[in-house]
């Protein structure tokens, strides 16, 4: 007899109906939207869905039609070879790490790296040698400062390679030309993890991208800022010496499914071919964000955040005044507005924008932010005279971490589950970070301080794992 349990209602499925019936506009990634217009018709897609055949190629020795694919997106970004992931631009970072990095060998890593860095260098067996971003007044992580990466290499003759975010979760980007000319002047590779930056070299008015500037190795997530599926991206190299190539070719066999979706590969060719074409699209999108941005900042309490330095502007935050919660906010926006945020905190929120979200009309979704925030911003007015909140993030830490294991030894070691404020001065053995953006507070190997408790009671984490 069956059990009763398997008979019940599905999970995650009736989740997602439920979730997709409240029809909420998607100030999130994917970068699609929900917009099947940049898409092939949605009847052809289960027919995308084969296998490797003689017709088909196969992504991990191409030599027909994805093979072509590679190549010309490629010509497109400016790159020696372009490489399709399936695995999201996570497969891409690990894989580049260990292309260029050997057991033992030590990689500067920016501390406001995602995730996929720390395993990254689990997979390569590096040791982390930490820098950090400058802090903005905000308190949000923002751009790497060339001096700071130029004194770090002085100081560590034996650093292999550089990584860094550009741009960040919230739209700051580096200077990437500088990092990039002091990188190869201390015979380091460049690895820039671009995931948010993959439109750039659509229009002008977004920064130019990591790979123009000088990059060895770029990723970028196709799926955050462009209009296809989850997982879709790409990893581009320029200028990358043949043996590292080559063991980057292997990692990303090692670390791919040898059953690669063609559907996710097929539609985003589409998608960047129909791009390529139709550049009217691009003009659009960046003529709304400008008239959004510009209705944003006229609200008196609430604070777009304009950096004056290089910055995405397809990336909307927007500050919280003292006395109003950036998650209450974001959680009114769903329930009282239709408007689904990417990311909120205490302190500010963001919204997520690409060329696929509908911008004219009433029910446009800009239209919608706009006028959504306005009337929050008005009910500031009225209800007191509130001033922006100078509060920092804690979560943007402002010290480096003290790293006691490398982060391969650290997930080797045996661990048991603890409470945060029960273990300061103990070794982590696992990761601390809210998710999104999937930025660690504690990294496996660091100590546990009164910082990481901070920054942890702050969003609300109290579990960690610890070495034994």
């Amino acid at each position: 007899m069956i059990d009763e349990d398997l008979t019940k209602a599905t999970a995650l499925y009736e989740n997602l109906t439920q979730y997709a019936q409240r029809k909420l506009y998607p100030f999130h990634m994917p970068g699609h939207k929900g917009n099947t217009h940049f898409m092939p018709p949605i009847n052809e897609w289960l027919k995308l869905d084969v296998t490797e055949l003689d017709e088909t190629d196969n992504l991990h020795a191409p030599q027909a039609s994805i093979l072509e694919t590679q190549r010309r997106i490629s010509l497109f970004y400016g790159a020696d070879e372009s490489f399709l992931l399936v695995n999201g631009t996570t497969a891409g970072i690990i894989a580049a790490i260990g292309a260029v990095c050997n057991e033992g060998d030590n990689i500067a890593v920016a501390r406001n790296c995602h995730r996929s860095v720390f395993s990254g260098m689990a997979w390569a067996g590096a040791n982390p040698v930490y820098f950090m971003p400058e802090i903005t007044h905000e308190g949000l992580a923002g751009g790497v400062s060339p001096g700071t990466v130029r004194d770090l290499l002085e100081h560590h003759s034996e650093i292999k390679a550089v990584i860094v975010t550009s741009p960040t979760y919230e739209g700051y980007v580096s200077d990437i030309k500088a990092i990039a000319d002091i990188t190869h002047r201390y015979n380091c590779v460049l690895i820039v993890d671009e995931a948010h930056g993959a439109h750039f070299p659509f229009h002008s008015a977004f920064p130019r991208g990591a790979l123009e500037c000088g990059a060895d190795i770029v990723v970028q997530s196709f799926h955050k800022t462009l209009p296809t599926f989850s997982q879709s991206a790409v990893l581009h190299i320029k200028g990358l010496k043949p043996e590292p190539t080559q063991r980057l070719r292997l990692g990303l066999q090692c670390l791919q499914t040898s059953s690669p979706s063609f559907m996710l590969m097929a539609v985003t060719d589409y998608m960047l071919n129909f791009l390529w074409k139709e550049t009217a699209y691009f003009d659009l999108y960046v003529d709304s964000l400008f008239k959004l941005r510009n209705k944003l900042s006229k609200n008196h309490y609430i604070h777009l955040v304009e950096p004056k330095n290089d910055y995405c502007i397809g990336k909307i935050v927007l500050t919280m005044p003292q006395g109003i919660d950036g998650n209450v906010l974001s959680q009114r926006l769903a329930t009282e507005f239709g408007l689904k945020m990417e990311l909120s905190s205490h302190h500010h929120i963001l919204a997520m924008t690409s060329v696929a979200d509908s911008f004219s009309g009433d029910n446009g979704g800009f239209i919608r932010l706009a006028k959504a925030i306005s009337h929050v911003d008005t009910e500031c007015r009225i209800t007191k005279n509130m001033q922006e909140s100078k509060v920092m993030n804690p979560s943007a830490k402002q010290t480096l971490p003290v790293v006691i294991l490398s982060p391969r030894k650290a997930l080797k070691k045996p661990t048991c589950p603890a409470l945060i404020v029960n273990s300061i001065g103990k070794i982590s053995g696992g990761f601390v970070m809210p998710y999104p953006p999937g930025i660690p507070i504690l990294a496996p190997g660091e100590q546990i301080t009164q910082e990481v408790l901070k920054a942890a009671d702050y969003y609300g984490l109290s579990q960690c794992e610890v070495i034994v």
